[in-house]
């Protein structure tokens, strides 16, 4: 029982954070929302390329 509850519990965490951090925008591009960082600094909304999809993305113009 102990076993199950580790396994859902950490499939929520790890869904729950995966979701906080991007989404599929359907043309090779995920949305980065923004967050801080540990050392403090703010990092604002951003357009990143998906892994392997070849999109590079600078100054949220992607290419």
């Amino acid at each position: 029982m102990k076993n199950i509850l580790s396994v859902v519990l950490f499939s929520a965490l790890f869904a729950l954070t995966a979701s906080a951090f991007a989404y599929d925008n359907g043309d090779g591009t995920h949305t980065v929302r923004s967050y801080t960082k540990s050392d403090g600094t703010y990092v604002e909304e951003h357009k990143s390329g998906n892994p392997g999809s070849g999109v590079h993305c600078k100054d949220n113009f992607c290419s």
